[in-house]
């Protein structure tokens, strides 16, 4: 079996590249710049000229607009008419099987309002990107029905680890442990549910075997936790010395005080365990 796999190089895509490599997977990754061209020909070629078989899976990870403030119009080309361009062209070639990486930004603004949001929770998107993945969604079950595709649709919640953007939440304060440096971050009472780049390339894995229709799936541990909490924790497990200066700075996503997922119910997919259970740097 084949792995196709979109985003090989980003921040989830190379972490499960990763995984796959070791386990004995043929990984062929796929330029983005393939499937955004407008030109569907040039991705034609690249599938005419990959030899497969009939089995292999699209593993679609690539995205825009997670860390950026980019334009609707841009995140739509990308997450979603780069998505349409894909899904049809592996089609063409035989290909029915795929998983697909949302996010759980999707739900938005339901996280509020809810203790732990199941798939069938309302979405309510809150800034473009979020937007963009809901449309993106809604290709994907659209295809599936009617193209008679086995979609996995996967919206894993607050990842961390690995080899995060130094200047997120997680690298930011492990650096300041290292290096023995004062940490500040907002005053923390926004609620996430924190799973580890690990485990979801695990999740990612186990689903290669348990594709069948069409699937939404949380990748979830359905424990909340403070971003106070969080940084607490590592602060003292690493015994930093320095200061830790809570409430210094702005709080990001203001309108998103909470967002913790209910975990996808099946004997036959691994629990996910909450941050603590992945607390090595």
């Amino acid at each position: 079996m084949k792995i196709f796999l979109t985003g090989s190089s980003g921040y989830v895509g190379s972490s499960l590249n990763k995984k796959l490599n070791f386990l004995g997977y043929n990984v062929i990754p796929i330029n983005h710049k393939l499937f955004l061209e407008s030109d569907r020909r040039i991705l034609n070629k690249f599938f005419l000229e990959s030899s497969f078989e009939s089995n292999s899976i699209v593993i679609h990870v690539a995205s825009s607009g997670v860390l950026a403030n980019n334009t609707l119009e841009y995140d739509i080309r990308s997450n979603v008419i780069g998505t349409n361009n894909l899904i049809h062209e592996a089609f063409n070639f035989g290909l029915r099987k795929f998983i697909v990486i949302g996010t759980c930004f999707e739900y938005g603004l339901s996280g509020n309002s809810e203790n732990t949001l199941s798939i069938n929770a309302d979405l309510k998107p809150f800034d473009n990107y979020s937007l963009s993945k809901v449309f993106q969604y809604q290709l994907c079950q659209s295809l599936a029905e009617k193209l008679s595709l086995d979609i996995s649709y996967l919206r894993p919640f607050q990842i961390y680890g690995g080899a995060e953007n130094e200047k997120r939440l997680f690298p930011s304060l492990i650096s300041a442990i290292k290096n023995n440096k004062s940490f500040e971050v907002s005053a923390g009472s926004q609620v996430r549910d924190f799973v580890h780049i690990d485990a979801l390339s695990d999740f990612i894995v186990d689903e290669i075997n348990l594709l069948s229709g069409f699937q939404i799936l949380n990748v979830a541990s359905g424990i909340g936790t403070s971003v106070k909490d969080f940084v607490e924790f590592y602060w003292k497990k690493y015994k930093a010395t320095s200061n830790l200066e809570l409430g210094k700075l702005d709080q990001k996503q203001p309108l998103l005080k909470r967002l913790v997922g209910e975990p996808s119910k099946n004997e036959n997919r691994r629990k996910i365990d909450p941050f603590y259970m992945y607390s090595h740097i």
